[in-house]
């Protein structure tokens, strides 16, 4: 006969975990035996799929994601910083920055760190410099929140970085356009106020040219 049982054990790190205890009869030679097996029931738990869910949604989004623990060390990536990086969550967790980062970006990314941890309020910084790992500085939005415990302190923080570089540049492309278009109306109205009386001149010239010939016409009929 076989008998299953819920049960729950202690991991090697001391956490409860909930197992399906499954016990068999088991027949070697003229030997009556019980075999046992024990299925960890923790990644069929809602909570697991939960976790999974939002970590394939974070790793969907193009926006850079991360998360830091206390002294500003990280504690996790999602894929788009990953990228940006070129290091997994496995060469990240722990440390302050990537070690291609100059210091003063570093120390200025802790000091904002900071201030969120200790206020524990969301930080907005609209723009600032971030190195990638292919050498380039791109331009970013970046976004720090703070993630409370149960007794209301800050245990975690949460960024949520946005590359701007492109966008910034198409807004200076436009300011540009904008700036040369200015520059034609100008031009094209001073064309006008130049060629005004120089028209005007043109049609006084031609009316008194007319006019006189009409005059010599008179005295030579006379």
């Amino acid at each position: 006969e076989h008998v299953n049982l819920p049960l729950w054990m202690p991991d090697v790190n001391g956490a409860r975990r909930h197992y399906a205890i499954i016990k068999f009869p088991v027949a070697i030679g003229h030997e009556s035996l019980i075999g046992t097996i024990a299925l960890d029931l923790a990644p069929f738990s809602s909570a697991a799929w939960e976790a999974s869910t939002y970590k394939q949604i974070l790793d969907a989004i193009t926006d850079l994601v991360l998360v830091k623990g206390p002294k500003s060390k990280l504690l996790w990536a999602n894929r788009a910083l990953q990228n940006a990086y070129g290091m997994s969550n496995a060469e990240l967790q722990g440390i302050l920055d990537a070690p291609f980062v100059e210091p003063d970006m570093s120390d200025r990314y802790v000091m904002d760190d900071i201030r969120v941890f200790t206020t524990g309020k969301t930080l907005d910084i609209p723009e600032e410099p971030m190195k990638w790992a292919d050498g380039q500085v791109r331009a970013v939005h970046t976004v720090k929140s703070p993630i409370f415990d149960e007794s209301g302190d800050v245990k975690m923080m949460v960024a949520v970085i946005r590359d701007i570089t492109d966008r910034k540049r198409l807004e200076l492309e436009l300011r540009q356009a904008q700036k040369l278009e200015s520059l034609g109306r100008l031009a094209a109205g001073m064309a006008h106020e130049i060629n005004t009386p120089i028209q005007f001149v043109g049609d006084q010239r031609t009316f008194a040219q007319g006019a006189f010939e009409d005059v010599l016409g008179l005295i030579e009929s006379y």
